[in-house]
């Protein structure tokens, strides 16, 4: 499981430019390109999240973030566990020749 979790604002502000933003973007690609079974959970794209509001630090996120994002977590966390356990279509072990 990968988890990309959220910087503040001020955070990216002070410390990213596009340069950086693009090689981790890259990074993280390859890196999910190596690793396809992997989940893959982007808390840092929930809407709002990177408001300075929502972290008691530049990096770390106060009870408020930490609400804003719980659910999406497990919303996604659940989805790739039920895709994972979901049994495979039998449509997948018929072999037509052998029906006639």
């Amino acid at each position: 499981m990968v988890v990309v979790l959220p910087v503040s604002d001020a955070y990216a502000e002070a410390f990213l430019d596009k340069t950086a933003v693009a090689a981790f973007e890259k990074a993280l690609n390859d890196a999910m390109a190596s690793a396809p079974e992997a989940t893959l959970v982007r808390l840092d794209r929930v809407p709002g999240i990177s408001e300075d509001k929502y972290f008691g630090d530049l990096v770390h996120l106060n009870s408020s973030g930490k609400d804003a994002v719980t659910p999406v977590f497990l919303k996604e966390v659940t989805e790739s566990a039920s895709k994972r356990n979901a049994p495979a279509s039998l449509a997948l072990h018929v072999n037509p020749a052998r029906q006639q």
